[in-house]
């Protein structure tokens, strides 16, 4: 099949990595697969590489580069709804659809759908995976808050009568598409649930490790891979760890960002915890964990790749009750993680310490947990997930 992956960029992301992981799987299975970047200016090549090396990517033109990043936010502020980048996008995608001819586009995100949906114009059938933004999206207008997306509903609507097939990544998604989407929709919408599959990108060139880090063997070491926003739980989880004051247990954490930096700052005189700054080798670093956590309380949370990374790398989870973590972590009556509530918006510390806690002290538990990571990672199977996307395609084309 030719088919077509659309994504508005290439950069760390959990949309972002598995368009790359699933492209270079179906390259591998014998299909003719183009990434299609929206915005050139966002291509990290590193990433690329690393994960989907033989897959083509091709990124939209735009003739008068970033004034049209300045003229669109002028436009917003006045509550003109055009854009002139994603003028220019549509142009560049319509031109690459003539010239090549895809049997399909596989689109990621709203916006990618929207301008999708348009230039395809029902000539060629377009699938999105769901990646939480339209519900954050629909949400952010049913609280009144100020919208982020001119003319969101109508686009919504448009869009919902396009897509040929929606890929939902969690019940959460399903029951939201079923329930809020459908009435938008005057024709049934097309469901259907897969989770990402995941595949490892192992660095064989490794320059991490406790030693160079100043971590003992012995110790147990806490870790998170996560964006650096307060909403992953970054400080709820210092503040847990610092509960736990243990001489022999680490915090490693991994991500960057400017709040990260201030956060650094805060706590420096904490030496057991470690910052790695933004890295593109998570799994180096997760190797090193005892436990992988994600206390986080982001509203989009849906089907986080950290908690896959976690399990392939055989660490016992701590997360939050969100999104689909909880069966993430529970898979035919096996269980490799604890959870922790969200309360009044925001990560429990006293549950994620009690937590931490039990399995510093429990070493049944930490083990029962451990052994059962094998059987919760299967969910994420890169064939399995492939076969369905194949199955939606095939839906579609013949």
């Amino acid at each position: 099949m030719k088919i077509l992956i659309a994504t508005e960029v290439i950069h760390p992301g959990g949309a972002e990595t598995f368009l790359l992981r699933l492209s270079q799987s179906l390259h591998e299975k014998g299909h003719n697969i183009t990434i299609f970047n929206f915005h050139g200016d966002i291509y990290n090549r590193e990433l690329k590489s690393k994960i989907a090396p033989d897959v083509k990517v091709v990124c939209a033109t735009n003739p008068v580069g970033s004034l049209t990043r300045f003229v669109d936010s002028l436009f917003l502020k006045i509550g003109i709804d055009f854009s002139f980048r994603n003028y220019f996008i549509g142009k560049s995608l319509q031109r690459f659809l003539e010239a090549n001819k895809p049997e399909i586009i596989h689109s990621h995100l709203f916006k990618t759908d929207v301008i999708c949906c348009k230039v395809a114009n029902e000539n060629i059938p377009v699938v999105s995976t769901m990646h939480g933004d339209y519900a954050m999206y629909y949400n952010s207008i049913s609280q009144n808050e100020k919208p982020k997306l001119l003319d969101f509903k109508n686009k919504l609507k448009f869009v919902l009568q396009q897509l040929k097939s929606i890929v939902c990544i969690s019940k959460e998604q399903e029951i939201f598409f079923a329930q809020e989407m459908q009435s938008l929709s005057s024709t049934p919408l097309q469901l259907t649930k897969i989770y990402n599959g995941y595949t490892a990108t192992e660095n064989p060139e490794v320059t991490i490790s406790r030693h160079t880090l100043n971590i003992p063997k012995d110790a147990f070491v806490f870790g998170m891979v996560a964006r650096g926003i307060p909403a992953k739980g970054w400080e709820e989880l210092i503040e847990a760890f610092t509960r736990l004051n243990k001489k022999n247990s680490f915090l490693v954490l991994v991500g960057g960002s400017d709040y990260v930096n201030k956060l650094q700052e805060k706590y420096k005189n904490n030496q057991q915890i470690i910052y790695s700054g933004t890295v593109t080798n998570p799994l180096e670093w997760i190797k090193l964990f005892d436990v992988g956590l994600l206390p986080s309380y982001f509203g989009s949370e849906s089907l986080p790749t950290v908690i896959m990374e976690y399990l392939y790398c055989h660490k016992p989870v701590i997360a939050t009750r969100i999104g689909e973590i909880p069966a993430m972590i529970e898979y035919e009556k096996q269980t490799a993680g604890l959870l922790v509530e969200i309360v009044n918006g925001r990560t429990d510390i006293d549950q994620l310490h009690e937590k931490m806690l039990k399995v510093y002290t429990d070493k049944n538990t930490y083990n029962d947990l451990k052994n059962a990571t094998t059987k919760c990672f299967e969910q994420f199977d890169m064939d399995r997930c492939v076969k369905a996307y194949e199955e939606i395609y095939k839906q579609h084309i013949f």
